[in-house]
C-alpha cells in the first residue's frame, strides 16, 4: 500500500527520468488526435442522429479505442523501461505520467458514463456536456492531450516544438468541445427570432459566446508565449 501511494505521488509529480524521443512524442500526438477526433465525431452523432439512445455506438468506439491506444502505448513503454532497470515511478518521460493518470481516469469516467446513461438515458443539449461523468472525462482528456506540452515546458530552450503546439491545439479543442453550448457559430443566439421583450437577452448571449471563445483562444496563445517562441504557422494551427 505504501509503495502504491509513493508511485501515485510520483506519477502526479510527473518527473520521470527516461529521455523522451521524437518518435515517441509524435506517436503520442497522433494518438491524442485520434482520441479528440473521436470526441468530436461523437458530438456530431449526438447532434445529428435522432435515434441515438444507447451507449454502444460506432462513435463511442472511435473515442474509446483512441483512449485505449494511448493507454496501451504508454503502458508498453513503461513496462519496457521497467525491464531495462527503471524504477516504477520513473518509467515514462517527464510530462507523460499525468497522461497515464488521465487514461486511467478516462476509463473510470467511461464506466461511470455508461451506467449514467443506463440509469438516466442519453443526455441532450447542455446536459450532454456538463453531466458529472462528462466533467470527469473532460479532466481526463485535458491530462492526456497535454503530455507533449508538459514535456516541452520542462525541457531547456525557448523554441516550442511542433508537438507542443499541436498538444496546445488539442487542449484548446477540448475546451471548445465542452463549450459548444456557447459557440456563436453553432448556437446562433444573436440571430434567433424572439419576442421584442427578450431580444436583448439573446443578443447578450451571442456577444458572450464571442467573448468566451476569444478568451479561450487568446488564453492558450498567451500561455504558450509566456514560455516559448512559437514556430511560424502556430497561431494559424491554433485558430484553424
Amino acid at each position: 500500500m505504501i509503495r502504491g501511494r509513493a508511485l501515485a505521488r510520483e506519477l502526479l509529480h510527473d518527473r520521470g527520468s527516461v529521455p523522451v524521443t521524437r518518435p515517441f512524442e509524435w506517436v503520442v500526438v497522433g494518438l491524442c488526435s485520434w482520441l479528440m477526433a473521436g470526441a468530436y465525431l461523437d458530438a456530431w452523432a449526438h447532434r445529428h442522429v435522432a435515434s441515438l439512445e444507447t451507449f454502444i455506438t460506432p462513435w463511442h468506439g472511435v473515442l474509446y479505442s483512441g483512449m485505449f491506444a494511448i493507454l496501451s502505448f504508454l503502458a508498453v513503454n513503461a513496462l519496457r523501461n521497467q525491464a531495462r532497470g527503471q524504477e516504477p515511478d520513473r518509467m515514462l518521460p517527464t510530462g507523460y505520467g499525468l497522461s497515464l493518470v488521465g487514461c486511467v481516469l478516462f476509463g473510470i469516467g467511461g464506466v461511470i458514463d455508461m451506467f449514467w446513461h443506463l440509469r438516466f438515458g442519453i443526455e441532450v443539449s447542455l446536459q450532454a456536456l456538463v453531466s458529472p461523468p462528462h466533467l470527469l472525462l473532460m479532466l481526463a482528456l485535458g491530462l492526456i492531450v497535454t503530455g507533449p506540452l508538459r514535456a516541452a515546458w520542462r525541457r531547456p530552450g525557448t523554441r516550442a516544438p511542433w508537438t507542443a503546439v499541436i498538444s496546445a491545439t488539442l487542449l484548446l479543442s477540448m475546451f471548445t468541445f465542452f463549450d459548444q453550448f456557447d459557440q456563436p457559430l453553432v448556437s446562433t443566439w444573436a440571430a434567433t427570432p424572439v419576442l421584442p421583450a427578450t431580444v436583448k437577452y439573446v443578443q447578450e448571449l451571442g456577444i458572450l459566446g464571442i467573448m468566451v471563445q476569444t478568451a479561450l483562444l487568446t488564453g492558450v496563445v498567451l500561455y504558450l508565449l509566456s514560455r516559448f517562441t512559437l514556430p511560424f504557422g502556430s497561431i494559424t494551427l491554433l485558430a484553424g
